[in-house]
């Protein structure tokens, strides 16, 4: 499993043009609480890939890395 991991705000950036986004209907602090809510279930993942500030081609290639990697 894969932990894509990112800071609130990057997660702004990234929903503040999106509609129909529940959970981030109220930005204010909120992100953080669900960050902080969930954050020990999701360090649990078998692999943590920092996605701040990365396109989502640069993600791509990280979790491919990781996956050949740990493949031999």
């Amino acid at each position: 499993s894969f932990y894509l991991k990112t800071n609130e705000a990057s997660i702004i950036k990234r929903v503040s043009t999106q509609l129909g986004r529940p959970l981030f209907s109220n930005k204010n602090g909120h992100i953080s609480s669900i960050i902080s809510e969930r954050e020990t279930v999701y360090n649990r993942a078998s692999y943590i890939v920092n996605t701040n500030d990365k396109s989502p081609e640069d993600v791509m290639n990280s979790i491919v890395k990781l996956i050949l990697w740990y493949s031999f």
